[in-house]
């Protein structure tokens, strides 16, 4: 997941970086991908700080 989905868009993003807007295109543009809704699911809830 985190190879995948997560790490190419914001692997040059410093953590602190990241912003909400970021996310929420981040999340559009693998649902435009046709990832299926569960696989974006796992992969936002993987990216969300626990």
């Amino acid at each position: 997941m985190l190879n995948l989905h997560i790490l190419p868009p914001f692997r040059t993003v410093p953590l602190r970086e990241i912003t909400t807007p970021q996310v929420r295109r981040w999340r559009t543009d693998l649902l435009d991908a046709d990832v299926g809704p569960a696989t974006v699911s796992k992969a936002y809830q993987s990216s969300a700080p626990s």
